[in-house]
Formats: C-alpha cells, structure tokens, sequence
C-alpha cells in the first residue's frame, strides 16, 4: 500500500514455474478454454514436440440444510472430472473434449493423425489413450 493508500499488485501472469509433486511435474501455463485463453496449473502428462497437459479441478459446495428426506451436508470440495490440453510446438495448449478437437488440433501437423485415432480407437476421456496418441505423434 503506498502513502495515498493506493494497492499495488504485481503482475506475475508473465512468470512461469516448474515444480514437481512427487514424481508429477507441474507448470503454470496459459490455455485456451472456450475461445477464452486463461492461466492456471497444468500437470505434464508428456513432453517433446507435441505435449500434453492434464488440469485437475475442484470446486467448493457450500453446506445445504435437511429438507425432507435428504439429509444436511456441510461444506465441502468436490473434486471435477479431470480436463486434457494438447499443446503443438510453438502454442498455447488446446482443451480437447471430443475427436473432432484432437483432429483439428493435430491434423495440420499430422495428416495421417484420423486414421491413426480410428485405428487405434482412441477415446479423449482416456488418459492412457491420449498418451498413447501424443507419443505416436513425436515419433
């Protein structure tokens, strides 16, 4: 706080950090979600060219009261289904939802990546599918 009580805050958005958590590795990264581009910390499920980042997320649930039946509940976290961004050398890392996601992030540098994804039958809920399918892609 300065003499004329004005808060000053320090941009650290530019700043980037490593750490690892065992034998996870962590980075603070800047993503695209939903045509918005936002920062937080992405786990390195695969590195080389082509990455792939894995981002946990947890929301609060405040308490509820009894009604009826159903009984009170406190507060809480609740952990989310986990999300995956690929990221292509060079970019911000992508979310991938859907096939049609991985294609079109993947298909201007791998053509071949369609029929490798039918073949292989590769499923974006999958982690080990998508791990598999970033691997084949830096080979």
């Amino acid at each position: 706080m300065t003499e004329n009580n004005l808060i000053l805050e320090v941009d650290n958005t530019t700043a980037s950090y490593i750490f690892n958590v065992g034998d996870k590795i962590f980075k603070n990264k800047s993503y695209h979600q939903n045509n918005q581009e936002k920062t937080g910390i992405l786990q390195l499920l695969v590195d080389g060219k082509f990455k792939l980042y894995k981002k946990y997320t947890v929301d609060f649930e405040a308490a509820t009261e009894a009604k009826g039946f159903q009984e009170s509940e406190p507060n809480r976290f609740e952990r989310k289904k986990d999300q995956y961004f690929i990221s292509l050398p060079n970019k911000i890392p992508e979310l991938i939802t859907r096939k049609k996601d991985l294609i079109r992030v993947l298909e201007p540098e791998k053509p071949e990546i369609k029929k490798f994804i039918k073949d292989e039958r590769i499923k974006t809920r999958s982690e080990e599918d998508l791990i598999k399918l970033i691997q084949h892609c830096n080979k």
